[in-house]
């Protein structure tokens, strides 16, 4: 089976979710440390028996923190949109061959073959299904490059072929 595929920055909001965990998590931590931090402000104004210095301290310290993840996350998402575009691999026509033995990738600025077993696993969204090289580092392959619904079951059949259960993340139905 052959695909071509011409990324471009629609692709990058799915990208993201894929390579920073779905964004849950930080953005549960960020929204947990605001809450945090409400109730430390709370106290602070509602209790006499601390010194006014101690509270201030507790307080200015985990106000540190939460600005602290709050830039990490803003950081986060601007150097994957950055990288999205300064990447010379997402220029251009990438062309995507699979076959028994693995992946087989072309671009104008790279040429790469990966076997099935080297593959770290396989993602698949409503938008795009995300071949990890390794943990960090993913092929895209957006469904929208698809001619159709045909070409996009027959890639579902052959991830899970050469996936098992724990490295791959299949839908079990058309998305």
């Amino acid at each position: 089976m052959k695909i071509s595929v011409k990324l471009d920055i629609s692709d990058l909001d799915d990208y993201r979710k894929q390579a920073f965990g779905k964004g849950k998590s930080r953005t549960t931590v960020i929204g947990g440390m605001a809450l945090i931090t409400v109730f430390l402000h709370a106290l602070f104004l509602a209790d006499k028996n601390y010194t006014h210095a101690s509270w201030l301290v507790i307080v200015t310290v985990w106000d540190t923190f939460l600005a602290m993840g709050i830039l990490s996350m803003l950081h986060a998402i601007n150097t994957s949109k950055r990288d999205f575009k300064t990447n010379k691999i997402n220029e251009g026509v990438q062309n995507f061959e699979f076959n028994k033995n693995g992946i087989a990738f072309f671009s104008t600025h790279s040429i790469a073959k990966y076997a099935w077993n080297d593959l770290f696993k396989v993602v698949e969204s409503k938008a795009s299904f995300f071949v990890f090289i390794t943990s960090e580092r993913m092929l895209i392959l957006p469904k929208r490059c698809f001619p159709g619904q045909k070409p996009i079951r027959q890639l579902r059949e052959i991830f899970r072929t050469h996936f098992n259960i724990d490295r791959r993340e299949i839908l079990d139905e058309e998305a």
